[in-house]
């Protein structure tokens, strides 16, 4: 049948007719053997979606950087700077060293209080005062430039680490260079 027959003949369909049909389709999909494979398909998915997140917790894949949170916050910028070989384009990452920068926190501490950054963290002017730090870093790391375009070399990092007041573990939240410092 040619496409304008079929328009003609569904013109003359009475609305009747067509309000009246059974959507059988639907009765299938909500069958009790196709809702029992449905609670069983969530299931899996919500199991999936749990452990994925519990796994990312645990590695500590925080803003892209790969970390072990610590209750050290130098343990914790080692972990992400040597954490960079798991970046596809890094071929190779070393730590050098890494400090407390205490004028850039403070810096950072006193253009944080009461901003809307800190407001939409969710974070009070006491958490802030208390759970917030920066650690500079230096570190050697060789990209591969077929796949990015970022600067090797030796660099100079901060890095700008949050703790959870309960559990005492640093856990780095934003990183840039010294020259990019907001």
């Amino acid at each position: 049948m040619k496409s304008e027959q079929i328009l003609d003949a569904l013109e003359h369909v009475d609305d009747n007719y067509l309000c009246q049909a059974k959507p059988d389709a639907a009765e299938r999909f909500f069958a009790k053997k196709s809702r029992v494979r449905l609670i069983v398909i969530a299931a899996a998915v919500v199991a999936i979606l749990l452990f994925s997140g519990f796994t990312v917790y645990k590695i500590g894949v925080i803003n892209g950087w790969w970390q072990r949170p610590s209750n050290d916050p130098l343990a914790v910028v080692r972990s992400a700077v040597e954490g960079q070989i798991n970046w596809e384009y890094t071929l190779d990452a070393s730590f050098e060293s890494a400090e407390i920068d205490e004028a850039e926190t403070a810096r950072f501490k006193s253009n944080l209080k009461g901003s809307e950054l800190a407001a939409s963290y969710g974070w009070s002017d006491d958490y802030i005062e208390h759970h917030v730090l920066v650690v500079r870093a230096i570190y050697s790391v060789k990209y591969d430039h077929e796949k990015t375009f970022m600067k090797d070399g030796r660099l100079e990092q901060l890095f700008y680490l949050k703790q959870d007041p309960k559990s005492g573990v640093w856990e780095v939240y934003e990183a840039m260079s010294p020259n990019e410092a907001p």
